[in-house]
């Protein structure tokens, strides 16, 4: 197993299981990568909890060292560790055909003009900048929808 106590109570306290996946998803992915940072840390030695702001934070053994951030979606999870003194976000999202009115409400104008000088088609555009500015979010723990959807 790779969940830390804490993370288990988290766990039980979900009801959705589309909910209970994407945690457990979350946390294996963060797991793998900080095996590549701290080969010597064992997965249950260190707990990823939400903050605040529902972004992810490490246990105080490494917190003092590393950051964490954890991306998913239905069939995916990424995560990425960081010095704590250079903060840092990824973020993934599937194109959907559903997404451009949404994404299109949260852009300015500016930004929506900019897909014509690319070239690009305007889906994989606009899923483009949704996903930059949610990672810039995630590092300044600000959520586009208002609540941040960090993990």
């Amino acid at each position: 197993m790779y969940l830390h106590t804490e993370e288990e109570a988290i766990f039980t306290k979900f009801f959705s299981d589309r909910r209970k996946e994407q945690f457990l998803r979350g946390r294996y992915a963060a797991k793998k990568s900080l095996a590549k940072c701290l080969p010597s840390t064992r997965p249950t030695e260190v707990a990823v909890k939400p903050g605040i702001f529902h972004q992810p934070l490490p246990t105080p053994s490494v917190a003092n060292i590393l950051g964490v951030s954890i991306a998913h979606t239905e069939n995916r999870a990424d995560s990425l560790w960081f010095p704590r003194e250079h903060p840092m976000a990824i973020d993934v999202e599937l194109l959907r055909r559903s997404n451009p009115n949404a994404i299109r409400s949260q852009l300015t104008d500016r930004e929506c003009a900019l897909q014509q000088n690319t070239g690009e088609c305007e889906m994989v555009f606009l899923t483009r900048v949704w996903t930059i500015k949610e990672g810039v979010c995630d590092v300044l723990l600000r959520g586009l929808w208002g609540g941040g959807d960090v993990d």
